[in-house]
């Protein structure tokens, strides 16, 4: 093989969501994120090296549906190489999922390099920003009982015959033929820090109601945890070497991956239910998305949110990178979204709103004080799905929790979204609230409150107050439920309400009655 330039190569794959997340069965969702893992993680770097030479392939970075090498050789070859690999992943896929490719001469300069090969990246990207779509139907022409596109195979599975269209099927059938490298690499983790294989491998989930009836709290009850992380591209941009890319890649990755099993093995591994109460769906690069009870949702989120900033701070500790110890030295930071709901929701209804959230939590984040160009710290803005019509969160919030109490006063009956620190108080009281022994019915009436206006919720919140007897762990209830709004600036003279801006007051009393249900409620 010629070794006439050197070349600085990027790859990825668009429209990952729409692909693994296409449909609502979760056997298609983890085969569509399974085979997207093995081509992107697995079959990448090997082609490329068996077709290159693996001596002439250098790989910096492969997960999270992205790469990044350094390939020697002739372009037209290289070029070949990609393209071909682009068809094996059509094929591979029933065409539900494209690969774009980008290189740009590199002599040494990886900042000039870095820097034109990701413009020709998204130059591509904007040629192609849409998939083709379907001209017609007829019904002459059965559709795909999982997508409504056109039907081709039908496929068994867990006793049902479907008619699927080509990447249906190819999702089903991946899943079907090959082991859910997520789970095992979960197992794997597990089994090292003590846990029983067999009694995992047991336990692993294979539906959405598995998850939602091992919930203790609420039965059937689930929420999706979608994180992502913070100023990552900034980073990236500033990144001078391919040695500092290919670690800040690693690091992200693997630190999420770890932190994600570190929080599974404490919040979900020792449940005595059939099933495991969670699902890893999605997790690569710096995005991660788990699908878990709804009583396990909040402690999982703020672990993995905690131990990921712990992980990668020790890893740039240790890395002595000048670059990372000079701007990053406090470790990285992820946001989360969380939508709660009931088994039964529709998946990409939660997915939806778990995105919204995500990018509310990030908003909120980047007004931080704190916040800098290389650094945003953890929100977290969580949202209560009740009826399958409240589809945007923003909608819902507009018309069920927000209020105007007289003219240009506005009132939320939420508080969210929330920093990491502020998010463990809220939770750590919604504890509080649900083992105190106050009557649910009274904390029901509570969290309506809010409801009744900035006059009338302090009204009915005196008067709920005054009617709270009894005590909790040796202190009256009364003082642990008024010490629960205090422990977020509630003044007594303006309970339920704090204000917030001039002209705007909200609550965390709709908040932590909502949280103090998905506690478990102790065995007296």
């Amino acid at each position: 093989m010629s070794s006439s330039a050197k070349y600085l190569v990027v790859v990825d794959f668009p429209g990952i969501k729409s692909f693994v997340f296409g449909t609502d069965k979760l056997v298609e969702i983890r085969g569509g994120s399974s085979l997207l893992d093995h081509l992107n993680r697995d079959e990448l770097p090997e082609f490329l090296s068996s077709k290159l030479g693996s001596e002439h392939v250098r790989c910096i970075f492969v997960g999270g549906g992205a790469g990044q090498f350094v390939i020697q050789g002739d372009k037209t070859q290289i070029e070949e190489a990609l393209a071909q690999f682009q068809g094996r992943c059509w094929e591979k896929s029933g065409g539900g999922l494209a690969m774009n490719f980008a290189l740009q001469p590199y002599d040494g300069d990886y900042v000039q390099a870095k820097d034109l090969v990701y413009q020709k990246l998204r130059k591509r990207k904007e040629e192609k920003p849409f998939k083709v779509p379907v001209a017609w139907h007829t019904g002459l022409v059965r559709d795909c009982d999982s997508c409504s596109g056109y039907a081709e195979k039908a496929v068994k599975h867990g006793g049902d015959t479907s008619l699927l269209c080509s990447v249906c099927a190819r999702k089903t059938r991946f899943a079907q033929d090959s082991r859910n490298r997520l789970w095992d690499e979960l197992v794997h983790y597990a089994v090292e820090q003590g846990h029983n294989e067999q009694w995992l491998q047991s336990r692993q989930p294979t539906t959405f109601e598995h998850v939602g009836k091992a919930c203790a709290a609420k039965e059937g009850h689930v929420g999706v945890i979608y994180a992502d992380g913070n100023a990552m591209g900034n980073l990236v941009q500033q990144i001078e070497t391919p040695e500092d890319f290919s670690f800040f890649s690693q690091t992200v990755d693997q630190s999420l991956r770890t932190a994600c099993y570190q929080a599974m093995c404490e919040h979900c591994l020792d449940a005595d239910t059939k099933h495991v109460p969670a699902l890893i769906l999605m997790l690569g690069g710096d995005d991660l998305l788990v699908y878990t009870t709804a009583d396990r949702a909040m402690p999982l989120a703020l672990s993995v949110a905690r131990k990921f900033e712990d992980l990668t701070r020790q890893a740039i500790a240790e890395s002595q990178k000048e670059f990372f110890t000079s701007n990053v030295s406090h470790g990285l930071t992820i946001s989360l979204g969380i939508a709660f709901g009931k088994y039964h929701t529709p998946f990409s209804l939660l997915l939806g709103q778990a995105e919204e959230l995500l990018k509310s939590a990030k908003t909120k984040g980047s007004q931080d004080s704190r916040c800098t160009a290389y650094y945003a710290p953890t929100y977290l803005d969580c949202h209560f799905t009740t009826q399958f019509n409240q589809i945007r969160v923003a909608d819902s919030r507009r018309e069920h929790l927000t209020q105007e109490s007289r003219p240009g006063e506005t009132l939320c009956l939420t508080s969210r979204p929330w920093d990491q620190d502020t998010a463990a108080r809220v939770w750590s009281e919604a504890e509080r609230l649900a083992h105190s022994g106050i009557p649910r019915s009274r904390l029901k009436r509570l969290g309506q409150a809010p409801g009744l206006g900035k006059t009338g919720a302090n009204l009915e919140f005196y008067t709920l107050l005054s009617r709270t007897k009894g005590t909790s762990n040796g202190k009256p209830r009364k003082t642990l439920l008024w010490e629960s709004l205090a422990a977020f600036g509630c003044r007594l003279d303006q309970a339920p309400w704090q204000q917030e801006g001039d002209r705007t007051w909200n609550t965390y009393l709709t908040d932590l009655v909502e949280l103090s249900e998905l506690v478990p409620r102790q065995q007296s």
